[in-house]
């Protein structure tokens, strides 16, 4: 599971609570704090919390977002499959055949 290190708003923004609210999850669930070179404090969500954090990432997601995981998924079955092998001509000659016995 990816580290993600929030600030107090940011969480507050998450679970859609106040700042008192927070520092009780905080405190109650003893999450890691720390002051980032930024200076802000910072504190790393705990599975939960990442779980909640990528759900709303993944429900977020855009369509150029779908685009480029199929390009992706696209690119990954093209380089797996034998560069011998005419994949368009083979599916038109076996469309045709289907076709003629018909």
């Amino acid at each position: 599971m990816p580290q993600i290190w929030m600030t107090y708003e940011e969480i507050a923004d998450l679970l859609d609570c106040g700042g008192d609210g927070v520092l009780a999850r905080v405190r109650d669930d003893r999450l890691d704090c720390k002051i980032s070179h930024d200076g802000r404090k910072r504190v790393k969500l705990d599975m939960a919390l990442t779980a909640m954090f990528l759900d709303r990432v993944r429900a977020t997601a855009t369509p150029i977002d779908r685009a480029v995981a199929d390009l992706r998924q696209m690119y990954n079955l093209m380089a797996r499959r034998d560069p011998n092998e005419d994949v368009l001509f083979a599916a038109a000659s076996d469309d045709s055949a289907a076709s003629v016995a018909g």
